[in-house]
Order: C-alpha cells, then sequence, then structure tokens
C-alpha cells in the first residue's frame, strides 16, 4: 500500500532477482516454475509469457526478444499485464472462503464473531475484521488504484478478480470509457462466479481486443449450490452456456479441489465434456478441514 506497481519491481530485492535471474541462477523465489518445467509441466513464468505473447511460451522472435536485447539495467520501464483483486463486494457467501474475498462471508462472522473458528483467528490477528472491511468496493483509496490501472496506456493484459467483479458499476464503467485506441490493444481476463449475463457485460465493455470470462465452478446443480452459497446453478448454467454459443474460446471454468465438493466432481467433469467446455484446478489450501 506505500508504493506504486513500478517501485516495487524497481525495489533493490527485486532489481536483484532480476539480475540473478539473468545470469543463470535459479533462485529459490521460482522454484516452482524450475520444477514444473523440469518435469514437462507448463509452468505459471511460461503462462502468463504466452498470456502476453499470444500463446507463446518462449520470448524468441518476439516484441520481448528485441526489448531485452536494447536493454542496459534491470529497471521495468513499465507495467504490461496487471493481476488485480478488486475487492471483497461479493453476491455469493462460499464455504472455503473468507472475509477479505466475500463482503457476505464477513458479514456472517460480523453476526456472530463470539464462535469458535472466529475468535481463534482473531486471537492470532486482532485487527483481521477491521483490515478486511476496508477491502470493498466504496474505499477512497481502491478508486485510485482502478484510475492509476486505466489509465495505464501501456497494459496489454488485465486480470480482474474479486469478490465479483462484475458487480462492480465503477469498475466497469472506467473500462467502458478507456479510449479505444488503448481498449484495442488490450486483453481482459476476468476471473467471476457466472451470476451476471455474460453476453450483456461482454457487450456493454465493447472494444476491447478480447475478454475471457474464467467461471468458478464447484460442481453442478445443489453440489454448486451447497458450496457457494446464494449461487442459483440454473441461471448460472444458462449463463455459461449462452455465451458459449457466440465465444466458444473465450470462456473456461475453474474448479477448486476441495472435500465439500469432491464427490461431485465427476458430474462436473461429466458436464464440462458434454458442453465442450475447458476446465483448470487449483487446490484449497485454507481453511484446512477443506
Amino acid at each position: 500500500k506505500d508504493s506504486s506497481p513500478i517501485n516495487f519491481l524497481n525495489s533493490k530485492k527485486n532489481i536483484e532477482l532480476k539480475q540473478n535471474l539473468h545470469n543463470g541462477i535459479k533462485v529459490k523465489e521460482c522454484s516452482k516454475c524450475w520444477l514444473n518445467e523440469k518435469k514437462d509441466i507448463t509452468s505459471l513464468r511460461q503462462r502468463l509469457n504466452g498470456i502476453l505473447l499470444q500463446n507463446k511460451t518462449s520470448i524468441k522472435n518476439t516484441w520481448l526478444q528485441s526489448y531485452f536485447k536494447r536493454k542496459d539495467n534491470f529497471l521495468s520501464d513499465d507495467v504490461f499485464m496487471a493481476d488485480i483483486k478488486v475487492g471483497n463486494t461479493c453476491n455469493h457467501a462460499c464455504v472455503m472462503c473468507v472475509p477479505e474475498a466475500s463482503s457476505m462471508v464477513y458479514n456472517e462472522w460480523m453476526k456472530d464473531k463470539n464462535e469458535f473458528f472466529i475468535q481463534e483467528k482473531l486471537k492470532q490477528d486482532p485487527t483481521y475484521l477491521e483490515r478486511a472491511a476496508l477491502t470493498g468496493y466504496k474505499n477512497k483509496s481502491y478508486r485510485k488504484y482502478i484510475d492509476d490501472i486505466c489509465e495505464n496506456n501501456k497494459i496489454k493484459v488485465i486480470k480482474i478478480l474479486g469478490g465479483e467483479p462484475l458487480l462492480d458499476k465503477y469498475l466497469l464503467s472506467k473500462l467502458k470509457d478507456m479510449p479505444y485506441q488503448q481498449k484495442s490493444s488490450m486483453t481482459l481476463h476476468i476471473v467471476t462466479n457466472g451470476s451476471v449475463n455474460l453476453l450483456e457485460t461482454k457487450k456493454y465493455l465493447d472494444g476491447f481486443k478480447n475478454i475471457k470470462f474464467n467461471i468458478s465452478l464447484e460442481g453442478i446443480g445443489d453440489v454448486q449450490e451447497y458450496a457457494r452459497y446464494h449461487s442459483n446453478w440454473e441461471q448460472l448454467e444458462k449463463n455459461i452456456l449462452k455465451f458459449k454459443e457466440t465465444n466458444q474460446t473465450n470462456i473456461a471454468i475453474h474448479h477448486t479441489l476441495q472435500t465439500t465438493t469432491v464427490l461431485g466432481l465427476s458430474d462436473l467433469l461429466q458436464w464440462v465434456n458434454n458442453n465442450n467446455l475447458s476446465i483448470s484446478f487449483g487446490m484449497c489450501l485454507k481453511p484446512t478441514y477443506l
């Protein structure tokens, strides 16, 4: 909160990190990527390069290769890709979620702070709920943050997460009002729970080079509605399939493996298969009982 993104990228620690990588030193901070690449699994590094370079996982014969050839220092000049979490305002209260990621979960915690697990959390971190309250869309520093991102005409890719980002009218209007020349060379990746009409959102945000939706899905039918409380499976399925009819490659499913939904996984995979959708997986690490 005390530094701009470019100043953070140019901090002493990050300069040293870039120098080490340039000199072929496999630093511990990047161990997961090195390990995946050794096993021929596409790493986060390669995946992010691919997003920036239109599906190429190597910078060879791309504009980035020419950019680095001309570099004579390790300073970052611009931010080309932003991965931003825009707040906790949300219309779902998911079983694996926490107050800083969902306003509905925050409200549930505030209703009964005497619950054992809430008390345990507050013993470890007494100001936790106060900080969570500041992550809503109406926070002034958040608004400035969105303004700064939208005014950076060097950004080529923006990934947006919430809460539920498609509920944020301020964010959507800022994206809509970007100059056409800026939007036409920019791709949006929006991580959403799918409760908002995706086709209407795409029409509203017209002018971007590409808009891709990643739908967080825990299962189908009752499994989805249990794990993502307040989710409506019938409406959600309609939103996904209606969008897919005309935008096949711009929609994908992301599933988080966890104990409450694992027995419904085969049904979800069957549904994904039947509807010719792609799916990626993450692992629920907290809370540990999930």
